[in-house]
């Protein structure tokens, strides 16, 4: 609740700064959040969505990738929070994480295309881009995995494609290349 409030002051924060602090605080601290704010979507009964969580999820995702380390811990959290949760609601769960990176990326896009492509803020435009699409490709692949794999796929997630891994745990990512609109 304490962290609940602070990300309130003094006014609502935007997900990568939630993200940031919670990464800072440690992986212990951020699943309690996380649990934290499951508990509090599962009371208020939202139907299959948890906008709160897929919010985080995209910070979490996001600033672990700009902080150039593995993205593995978060899918960690991310599989912890999918299994307290009643089978019913797993789906939305996973969804409102992947709407909130789309969402993120097709607002990224919106905002680049009106800039002048040699201005700061199109460099910033550029380099979330490709914080995005590297977190958008990587949970693809284990979204892919984990719906193909007998085991649940952690196994298979974490073999895929080993000899393209790049030193963030990830497939690598040109950052040339672009996703489709």
């Amino acid at each position: 609740q304490i962290l609940s409030s602070l990300f309130k002051e003094p006014e609502d924060w935007l997900p990568e700064n939630k993200a940031s602090l919670l990464l800072l605080c440690g992986l212990e601290v951020t699943k309690e959040y996380l649990k934290y704010l499951l508990n509090q979507a599962l009371l208020l009964q939202d139907g299959n969505k948890f906008p709160k969580l897929g919010d985080l999820f995209l910070g979490l995702f996001t600033m672990q990738s700009r902080f150039q380390r593995k993205l593995d811990p978060i899918f960690t959290c991310m599989d912890e929070i999918a299994i307290l949760l009643p089978l019913d609601k797993r789906q939305g769960f996973l969804n409102s994480v992947w709407d909130a990176m789309t969402n993120e990326y097709v607002e990224v896009l919106d905002e680049e295309a009106d800039l002048d492509e040699n201005s700061a803020e199109a460099c910033l435009c550029k380099d979330s881009k490709a914080h995005l699409c590297t977190a958008m490709k990587s949970l693809a692949v284990r979204f892919i995995m984990k719906g193909y794999a007998a085991d649940g796929g952690a196994a298979a997630a974490d073999a895929a494609v080993p000899e393209t891994q790049s030193p963030m745990g990830t497939t690598a990512v040109d950052e040339n290349d672009d996703m489709e609109e």
